[in-house]
């Protein structure tokens, strides 16, 4: 990574990332990790977390030595280390604490700019076991999993991403983040669960919310009455990913229309919608509509997905002319063993029982709404209309 002394930062860019180990702006050197999305908007979009050591310590830190080796920083006090491996590839940053704190709430300062946090709870916070109106069925549910009585799993959300953190580009700007990664649904990254890594390599899932903005990470008593496990050293492990697409998948919408309403950011001619979504039998298919309001406008020929989670792009049937400032509804429908990918909150979902699945989408529909989910779907278009000196280029709806 490359050192700038005269902030004593560390920064490397990756593709369209710029992460910084530090703070660029001040001295002496602070712990604390940025990562900016897209060049090209001059740090447009980001999010910063620092530790906060003296909000659970009274002892003084020792001087900071700070160590580095390739993609490597370690830094060390009396009380804490911070160990940032390789952390440009989305690899771990480690937090040592030495010494017990004062209180079993971490504090971490977080700043965003250009995008919005979305906490990601259990799913018990979501669905109570027995009947499901929405599911149509007796439904089993835990943390990380809504099921039948039967097994069959509706909804998973792994326990890496259960009080998890994703983030969502919340501005409105056309194609504003570019770059290999997949931004085009509006998901930058993603914050997972903290956990405490034991001296015997337990993993123990932590709590943890946000108030303004500060995010505070709690321990459980079974570690606060422990004090070999601070003279050991007790690790914290957040872990800051740049994963585009929801955490969560559900086949709980098989023969259903689902997805969201946006708004178009500026006119154009869409081409081609594109959907996350894993098959887990041969069967599973997805085709994508684009709906104004209740009335069709275009669709995608079928799609067959196969097992790994990926994007997967469909031409339109026939291009269709948007226009800017209207809503637009993106649309999947589905069959078989087929997941969807998606994130908790964002604009809201919009729903219709078909009741079995079809090829071709009905011209009229009545939606209903639920839940806010964001669903990781989204429209390709050229810009302009049919002028061919305009390339396409993959955007946002927003509200």
């Amino acid at each position: 990574m490359n050192f700038d002394s005269s902030t004593t930062s560390f920064s490397k860019t990756y593709d369209d990332i710029k992460l910084i180990i530090g703070d660029n702006k001040v001295q002496p050197f602070l712990d604390q990790v940025k990562m900016s999305f897209n060049k090209k908007y001059s740090n447009q979009f980001y999010v910063s977390v620092r530790f906060i050591p003296e909000a659970i310590f009274d002892e003084e830190e020792s001087e900071k030595e700070i160590q580095t080796n390739d993609e490597t920083i370690i830094t060390t006090t009396n009380l804490v280390k911070n160990e940032y491996i390789d952390i440009t590839n989305g690899k771990e940053h480690l937090i040592t604490l030495f010494k017990k704190p004062k209180t079993n709430t971490l504090q971490f300062s977080i700043k965003t700019k250009g995008c919005k946090l979305y906490e990601q709870p259990p799913l018990t916070s979501q669905y109570t076991s027995g009947w499901s109106d929405e599911f149509n069925c007796e439904i089993v549910v835990t943390e990380t999993q809504v099921t039948t009585t039967s097994g069959v799993v509706i909804i998973n959300r792994p326990i890496q991403y259960v009080n998890s953190y994703a983030i969502y580009n919340d501005q409105n700007l056309t194609g504003a983040v570019k770059g290999s990664h997949n931004y085009n649904s509006g998901k930058l990254g993603h914050i997972e669960r903290f956990c405490a890594i034991l001296p015997d390599n337990t993993i123990v899932w932590l709590k943890s919310y946000i108030i303004k903005d500060i995010l505070y990470v709690e321990l459980p008593d079974s570690i606060m009455n422990n004090d070999s496990i601070f003279n050991s050293g007790l690790i914290i492990h957040p872990t800051f990913g740049y994963t585009t697409f929801g955490m969560s998948s559900t086949s709980g919408y098989i023969n259903k229309y689902v997805g969201n309403s946006y708004t178009a950011s500026s006119s154009g001619t869409v081409t081609s919608m594109t959907v996350c979504c894993t098959a887990y039998n041969s069967s599973a298919r997805v085709i994508l509509g684009l709906y104004e309001d209740s009335t069709k406008r275009a669709q995608t020929d079928e799609i067959d997905p196969d097992s790994d989670t990926l994007w997967w792009e469909s031409q339109l049937q026939s291009n269709y002319d948007i226009t800017s400032g209207n809503s637009y509804k993106l649309i999947a429908h589905s069959k078989g063993s087929l997941y969807l990918q998606y994130d908790l909150y964002g604009p809201g979902t919009y729903y219709y029982d078909k009741g079995s699945y079809s090829t071709t989408f009905d011209d009229t529909v009545t939606f209903s709404t639920f839940t806010y989910y964001y669903w990781s779907m989204y429209a390709t278009y050229t810009e302009g209309g049919s002028t061919p000196s305009v390339k396409p280029k993959k955007i946002y709806f927003f509200n």
